[in-house]
């Protein structure tokens, strides 16, 4: 499978107004987004439109090693290597769950080219399970929005991964258990309430509570 960079476009204002999102940057820069931003996969930076005092838009890309977080709502992001082969390649995560030694990140995006089986958008979602004290990955794994068999199956593994490191986490299981039964019928349709890509979506940080 063609490797898949990822990064985001977003669109960004620069504008005065009191606003709960943003992006810090390492060096200690704030940047405040706009509301309702959207994750994809494009050329390893953060993307973002700026309008100026005159209202007239321009383009700024942002290195992801260059990006400490970004906060939509109650959501956080953060780059993150795509594997412990490849450390230097980075990937904007979601953060999904928290426990106080581990972390679930998801990176989700459009398959690079759309199969004419599934004429409905679709995503891809990529997950990693880290390890908090050590940054080291210790479970990954991928699966797509389908009601294939066999792409059920992935998400199924997607699922008893969660149940495993987050298991001790009553109210993380609690809410995934909501979504365990929602086996989706065909393709998704793009960010999808069903299964465990509802899980994923969800706009809140689970935090494990025992």
């Amino acid at each position: 499978m063609k490797k898949l960079i990822i990064a985001s476009i977003l669109l960004c204002s620069m504008c005065a107004s009191a606003q709960d999102d943003y992006v810090i940057k390492k060096d200690g820069t704030k940047i405040l987004i706009r509301n309702e931003v959207y994750h994809h996969s494009t050329f390893g930076k953060l993307r973002c439109y700026f309008s100026d005092l005159k209202g007239i838009q321009f383009e700024k890309g942002i290195e992801l090693d260059e990006i400490e977080k970004l906060v939509t709502s109650d959501i956080t992001y953060i780059p993150f290597k795509e594997s412990e082969k490849r450390n230097k390649d980075l990937m904007l995560y979601k953060v999904v769950a928290e426990s106080d030694d581990k972390i679930l990140l998801l990176a989700f995006y459009p398959p690079a080219i759309q199969p004419s089986y599934a004429p409905e958008y679709y995503l891809w979602y990529q997950y990693r399970i880290v390890d908090k004290n050590t940054s080291s990955i210790v479970e990954a794994g991928m699966f797509c929005e389908s009601g294939i068999r066999k792409k059920i199956k992935d998400q199924k593994i997607a699922i008893e991964a969660v149940k495993k490191h987050f298991s001790n986490c009553k109210n993380i299981m609690g809410n995934l258990a909501e979504f365990e039964t929602r086996l989706p019928k065909k393709m998704g349709t793009g960010f999808t309430d069903a299964y465990i890509a509802g899980f994923m979506h969800q706009k809140k940080l689970l935090k494990c509570e025992l």
